[in-house]
């Protein structure tokens, strides 16, 4: 991976999920929409496995 590929993981990691959706309905560009609920969704999915993997998690 890219060092910047890296930084924009990081980025993505380190701003509020809410923030990301916020900025991806606001968007009137379609292509930056697409990216920006792109990096949202993979944020999103990254924090569930984060909360499933927990050792008190239970179904």
């Amino acid at each position: 991976m890219t060092e910047n590929a890296k930084k924009i993981f990081e980025l993505v990691e380190n701003t509020d999920l809410e923030i990301l959706r916020k900025q991806a309905f606001n968007e009137k560009d379609e292509d930056k929409q697409e990216l920006l609920m792109a990096m949202y969704e993979y944020e999103l999915g990254r924090k569930q496995k984060e909360v499933i993997n927990r050792k008190e998690f239970i179904i």
